[in-house]
């Protein structure tokens, strides 16, 4: 493999790391322990959060592991993040709530750059410059009630077959949304809607 196919592909796996929620922004956090705090935050990693209770003071930094949530109010809406255990593994995951019920939707999103391509191929010494290609990915997840852990359902990377097969047998337990999968009048674009129909529809 020649050296820029390498650095391609290590600086595409980098810029799918970078978090979206990049600038403090008015925040509360939630403590496991009943107290709060509410001021300006932002996600660093994957598991802490940069917080301080004004745009004077030190900031300070918090791990989720501490956190019932980290609540971001942004125009009026609020962006409620949880660390939630995967189902089957030890390890957690920070997930932003999309949807709660019997059936609870989350997702994680990233964002980044593709580097641009010369004539020739990758061109190692501009990536970040115009040529490349903005891109967000989302994955979601979902949790029933009762069950220890989210269950990874789907990606916007993701293959469209993929979604069909994948999806039709988490949701084998409901034959009308199978169906409904199946025949392709839900696609993995109407995840919000496949949740509620779940939801309202099945046992």
């Amino acid at each position: 493999m020649m050296k820029e196919q390498i650095w391609h592909i290590l600086v595409v796996c980098i810029f799918l790391n970078i978090p979206v929620m990049a600038q403090s922004q008015k925040a509360t956090l939630y403590f496991k322990d009943g107290t709060q705090l509410t001021g300006l935050g932002k996600t660093i990693s994957k598991r802490r959060v940069k917080f301080r209770k004004s745009s004077k003071t030190k900031p300070e930094k918090y791990s989720f592991s501490k956190l019932d949530k980290l609540v971001i109010h942004e125009d009026g809406d609020e962006k409620v993040y949880k660390e939630i255990k995967l189902m089957g593994k030890e390890d957690s995951i920070v997930l932003q709530e999309v949807l709660i019920g019997r059936l609870s939707l989350y997702k994680t999103e990233s964002h980044g750059q593709s580097p641009p391509f010369s004539g020739n191929g990758f061109a190692p010494g501009n990536a970040g410059m115009a040529g490349g290609n903005f891109y967000s990915i989302q994955n979601y997840y979902v949790l029933k009630d009762g069950v220890d852990g989210v269950v990874h359902l789907t990606s916007s990377q993701f293959f469209g077959k993929n979604f069909k097969k994948g999806a039709s047998a988490y949701f084998k337990d409901c034959p009308s949304l199978v169906e409904k999968i199946q025949t392709r009048e839900y696609k993995k674009r109407d995840i919000e809607e496949i949740i509620k129909y779940y939801n309202n529809n099945c046992q």
